[in-house]
């Protein structure tokens, strides 16, 4: 759209000059030689506009390049898309193959294997290093192309200490029987192939760079293209290609990696202990404490829950000083207020509600800064400058236990649709050395005094290994509220609560509002006529309430479906309200203008209305009845779940 623009601002500016073209160009390049008006009102624009670029280039590369390791980390659920975006440096890769059986490697008592590395290995950095980093990936995944990026700046920072290695891992069956019969990365067998025949002439690092700067032109021409360009022998180069010894060589590094039950590329080995962050930070992170004690274990623990008289607040200190924070996750006590007890059920609140909660403790939520600080041991520090303190390199221990991932030390391998958090410090295991429990995984929690600072720290029961102390995850709003976050207190001094049995907390939960009156709120329309608000939902009329995003798949195949439904049903006491929740109230209106919507969609700015009814994945549609009633929830939208939902509609209609 620029080019066609700049194109037509061209040709007018040529029309409208009366000497012509010629005339034109000799006027402008005047203009510049000479420095005459305009030129200098368009150089400080240029200056300030560079200037601003640069800036904002450096305090948004890093949460971009988290968010593309991790706002990605899996492939989009058919059914939903969660509502809560994990935002880590700690996020899993997303080029997921299917697992299928093949031999398990055996880990030692750290849980590191040995992954052997020969003569035909791909080799950089020191050969003889003691700490040894292997990269199983593949030449045509983005998120392998975003590591070898982050690598180089490790081989600088570490080359003389650590021994680097690649090996293939292909995402194509042609070269990978793991991938049954699929084939996601085309040309992803051929460029391994590509490699280790520049690697047969002394150049696969060289290829290995290539291949990842050209991955969108993948194919036979930029292989022989890239060989010539690298100084290649064109003919050794082509037969090596097709040399079964070539093929041997990419099927038994896949074979290596199968035995390493590994479904997903890129996947790093420090020492034989697998990354799963690939943030430069995280893998810097591993890198150091390799270098430090290579054959570091896991830690021990005291196999005991807390007793009745453990404290209520831990002191923990930041770079600012001492403070106290609650050894458990927060519950509702008497008159609302925050209590830290163990063996509680812990609340699930918006970060407005629990900003309120711990007011009425005498207490304050903790910042970014003092969470992180207590759950890694050590003072976090702002490594980026960006006002963030879980997004960068980590400082202390990566987890609330210790340096390294155990599972079961925590409640964060529970199943990602089904799972559930589950009472407070009842896993004795995770828990910092100064007795703070589940500060990673059960729940996210809440941080941040101010409502601009307010994210969810720590992750829950769904997040395995990326539940550390450095994961931010991104939040639609201060609004959100539903089973995947909690929140715990902070104060300057010791805070002491009355005495409240775990059995005394309020358990009570408005996230499920079936059954209930629809909550009170008032919203404003994309298109800013008027507001909608929960008393239009009680004038005897069947509404279907949607709550969607721009870049949620199963809504493009809900909202077009809806404008049927209104056509079908409306003259029968039907309507349809669609929410927009994303950040920008023009996103969610573009978003939905381009399936020409015959019903009002709104926009919930803070994400409060989406907190009230307990959303935790896009699309989440409600059916609330003639009375103002929720009487039927439902999430994601598959064409085959559209009989169940008319028949709901049409029951509902028929009262």
């Amino acid at each position: 759209s620029m080019y066609v623009v700049q194109l037509a601002v061209a040709i007018l500016a040529w029309r409208a000059s009366p000497g012509g073209l010629r005339a034109l160009v000799r006027s402008a390049a005047d203009a510049a030689l000479t420095f005459a008006w305009p030129m200098p009102l368009a150089a400080i624009v240029f200056s300030v506009a560079l200037g601003a670029s640069a800036v904002g280039f450096h305090y948004t590369k890093a949460p971009v390049l988290s968010r593309s390791l991790a706002g990605l980390a899996e492939p989009e659920p058919v059914a939903a898309v969660p509502a809560v975006m994990p935002a880590s440096s700690l996020a899993a890769p997303p080029a997921q193959a299917p697992r299928s059986a093949a031999p398990a490697m055996s880990s030692g008592p750290s849980g590191a294997v040995d992954i052997p590395v020969g003569p035909g290995d791909y080799v950089g950095g020191n050969p003889s290093a003691a700490v040894t980093l292997v990269d199983f990936a593949d030449f045509q995944c983005s998120y392998c192309r975003v590591l070898a990026s982050e690598m180089t700046k490790l081989k600088a920072k570490y080359g003389a200490q650590v021994r680097f290695v690649f090996k293939h891992y292909p995402m194509n069956s042609d070269c990978n029987p793991g991938m049954s019969a699929e084939k996601p990365h085309e040309h992803a067998c051929t460029a391994a192939r590509a490699a280790h025949c520049a690697g047969e002439q002394g150049k696969f690092w060289e290829m290995h760079d290539r291949l990842y700067q050209g991955q969108d032109s993948l194919g036979e021409a930029l292989y022989a293209k890239l060989a010539t360009d690298l100084g290649l022998e064109g003919a050794r180069f082509k037969d090596c290609l097709s040399d079964p010894k070539t093929e041997r060589k990419v099927r038994d590094d896949v074979a290596l990696g199968r035995r390493l039950n590994l479904n997903s590329t890129p996947s790093v080995f420090i020492s034989g202990r697998i990354v799963r962050g690939l943030a430069a930070e995280i893998l810097d992170y591993h890198i150091q404490l390799a270098l430090k004690q290579p054959k570091l274990e896991f830690a021990s623990v005291e196999a005991a829950l807390p007793k009745p008289d453990h404290p209520s607040m831990v002191q923990a200190r930041t770079a600012k000083g001492t403070f106290f924070i609650d050894a458990f996750e927060a519950s509702i006590g008497p008159g609302g207020r925050a209590m830290s007890l163990a063996g509680a059920t812990p609340a699930q609140l918006s970060w407005f509600e629990a900003k309120d909660a711990c007011a009425k403790a005498g207490k304050r939520l903790c910042t970014e800064e003092e969470w992180v600080s207590a759950c890694a041991g050590e003072p976090a520090v702002d490594n980026n400058g960006n006002g963030y303190f879980a997004d960068d390199e980590v400082e202390g221990r990566m987890y609330p236990y210790g340096m390294l991932y155990e599972r079961g030390r925590c409640r964060d391998d529970e199943d990602k649709y089904q799972g559930e958090p589950g009472l407070t410090g009842v896993r004795p295991g995770c828990r910092t050395p100064d007795g703070i429990y589940d500060l990673a995984g059960n729940l996210g929690e809440w941080v941040g005094a101010e409502q601009p600072r307010a994210t969810v720290t720590g992750g829950d029961y769904r997040g395995g290994e990326r539940s550390a102390c450095n994961r931010r995850s991104a939040t639609f709003g201060p609004g959100i509220r539903n089973n995947t976050i909690g929140f715990r207190c902070c104060a300057d001094g010791m805070i002491e609560q009355p005495r409240v049995a775990a059995s005394e907390v309020d358990t009570s939960s408005t996230l499920d509002v079936v059954g209930r009156p629809v909550p009170a709120f008032e919203i404003p329309p994309v298109d800013g006529q008027g507001m909608i608000a929960s008393q239009d939902f009680r004038k005897n009329r069947l509404t279907y309430l949607t709550f969607f995003a721009s870049w949620c798949g199963p809504c493009k195949r809900e909202l077009p479906e809806l404008k049927r439904f209104v056509d079908t049903y409306g003259p029968k006491g039907f309507r349809v309200v669609a929410v927009g929740e994303d950040r920008i109230a023009d996103t969610s209106k573009t978003f939905a203008a381009q399936y020409q919507p015959n019903y009002p969609v709104a926009h919930d700015p803070d994400n409060v209305l989406m907190g009230r009814f307990g959303v935790d994945a896009m699309p989440a549609s409600f059916l609330v009845d003639r009375k103002g009633v929720v009487r039927f929830r439902h999430e994601g939208f598959k064409p085959e779940e559209i009989p169940g939902i008319v028949a709901e509609i049409e029951r509902l209609l028929a009262e």
